[in-house]
């Protein structure tokens, strides 16, 4: 409601009425003021109420407020000065515009005279509070309104989930404020009037297309797909749509409800991984142990030839061929089984700066002199549960792995940390669900030749290798993954082709050990 229609209104109003700011200073008058007031209109505009009654300025101030706090009218009786005797008037004050940081509350006061008590005046004073009482009522379903526009606002702003609103052509018509920041909108309103199904990426716009028929002919419509944008990168949805009726219960609009279902589809595809490590791991394992069991037969029959007065020269050498072989096969039944997760393992409290320290100059024979070297230690001891030789076969494997994708040389950095997980798990949980707690942190990154996206989901897969024929087994990066899984640990390979690689392996933090103290425990965990 405006000030000026409603002193249209006013002017016919044989009483005064005026528009008053909650600290007293009137805005507008009526005609009827300057008649019962002795001043003009243009008169009263911009003076306080206070100097026109003969009340004290602090009763008027106080009974101004107690109006704009209130949701009915208030009744008051002030002595309005003018020539002659003041002029006792009975007045009423209601909030006609609420105030906010930046302007006051508006009340209408209306003013008439205590001896006007002729039946004329008396039924125009019940027409006048008919008007009132539906004034308050209009402002009491405003606020309502109000009210609830704005619990609709909040509740739209605080879900997780990206809501639109669309024609009935399936165009935009509004979207909420975490939908603009999922979908990476920016300003929604430059969007408003284009078609919904741009959202998604180009090869589920059809779809999309076809969920908003289905909604609009069947009254529901499902839709499975993916948005991809520079900054918020590739997210996966689960979308509802449903249309809103109109009073004859037919589709006005159509309301789309948006679930980001990317980090579920991230954790069942880790599951799936998980579960797939793990049956090749009891397959693997199973084989491993029915070989190694002819290994050692095979080996000790070798021996016992060996040690045969009767045995020639030429045999012995044939002999010691297949010892060699043989004990090649048992090397790599031993990765197997650390990779299945069933070697027996030495384990004690060590720290892990010095298994790296330790390791340091064998690690610089094997890769070579074309490529540099650099560590960085944490600053104090880490100490993890783990087999010491297990340790150094896990950083050999990776430093062996980024040496040859380094075949013109490069830069190989290993760098340890003491790392906190929360509850969240921020950006870690996106890579690998690590559990809430501390860890020490091995990385090995290298400048090498990287691993294809495609590649990478499978590297710690036993005989998975991108190498040539004959240069590797696809053992190496199996058993790592077996032996850090065996140490209740974590690892996980993050790369991009041509920028090189970096293995990251969390062990859980364990506390320094007592002094003295050797091996903790013996045999598997």
């Amino acid at each position: 409601m405006t000030e000026d229609p409603f002193l249209e209104l006013a002017d016919l109003l044989p009483e005064a009425i005026l528009l008053v700011s909650d600290d007293g200073r009137i805005r507008n008058a009526n005609r009827a003021s300057a008649e019962i007031l002795g001043s003009s209109a243009a008169e009263l505009v911009g003076r306080p109420l206070q100097t026109l009654v003969t009340e004290e300025p602090e009763r008027v101030i106080r009974w101004l407020r107690l109006c704009s706090g209130s949701r009915e009218a208030l009744p008051g009786a002030f002595n309005f000065r003018r020539a002659g005797d003041p002029l006792e008037c009975r007045c009423d004050g209601v909030l006609l515009h609420p105030g906010d940081a930046e302007s006051p509350s508006i009340l209408l006061l209306r003013a008439l005279p205590r001896h006007e008590s002729s039946a004329r005046f008396r039924a125009l004073n019940e027409t006048i509070d008919s008007l009132w009482a539906e004034i308050a009522e209009r402002r009491r379903v405003e606020e309502a309104l109000r009210a609830s526009e704005a619990l609709t606002g909040r509740i739209l702003s605080s879900t997780g989930d990206c809501i639109t609103v669309l024609d009935l052509d399936g165009r935009l018509l509004s979207v909420n404020e975490p939908g603009c920041a999922a979908l990476s909108l920016g300003d929604s309103e430059s969007y408003l009037g284009q078609p919904w199904a741009d959202l998604w990426r180009p090869e589920d716009r059809a779809a999309a297309a076809r969920a908003v028929v289905e909604a609009r002919e069947t009254g529901v419509g499902r839709f499975y797909g993916a948005s991809t944008h520079p900054e918020a990168g590739t997210r996966f949805w689960d979308v509802l749509i449903t249309p809103i009726l109109d009073v004859g219960s037919r589709p006005e609009r159509l309301v789309a409800v948006a679930r980001d279902t990317t980090e579920r589809r991230l954790a069942e595809e880790q599951l799936r991984q998980s579960a797939k490590m793990e049956a090749i791991g009891r397959l693997a394992g199973g084989l491993a142990h029915d070989f190694n069991n002819h290994l050692h037969v095979q080996s000790g029959l070798i021996g016992l030839i060996l040690r045969d007065p009767a045995t020639t020269e030429e045999s012995q050498r044939d002999l010691l061929e297949i010892q060699s072989v043989t004990e090649h096969m048992a090397r790599l039944t031993r990765q197997l089984l650390a990779f299945s997760r069933q070697q027996v393992l030495q384990l004690e409290t060590l720290d892990l700066n010095r298994v790296v320290m330790d390791g340091q100059h064998l690690l610089q024979r094997l890769i070579g002199g074309a490529v540099d070297v650099r560590v960085e230690l944490s600053a104090g001891p880490c100490w993890v549960h783990a087999d010491r030789a297990q340790l150094l076969q896990v950083l050999l494997n990776l430093a062996i792995n980024s040496r040859d994708a380094m075949r013109g040389g490069g830069l190989l950095e290993i760098a340890t940390a003491v790392q906190s997980v929360n509850g969240g798990g921020g950006d870690l949980r996106r890579v690998i669900p690590v559990p809430p707690g501390d860890f020490v942190q091995l990385r090995v990154s290298d400048t090498g030749t990287g691993i294809a996206p495609d590649h990478l989901p499978h590297i710690f897969e036993p005989f998975f290798t991108t190498k040539p024929i004959g240069e590797g087994t696809g053992l190496g990066l199996a058993t790592v993954h077996g032996i850090v899984s065996q140490c209740r640990g974590h690892v996980w390979a993050e790369s991009e082709p041509g920028a090189g690689s970096r293995f990251t392996i969390l062990l859980p933090l364990q506390d320094a050990p007592a002094q003295g103290d050797g091996v903790s425990s013996k045999g598997a965990p």
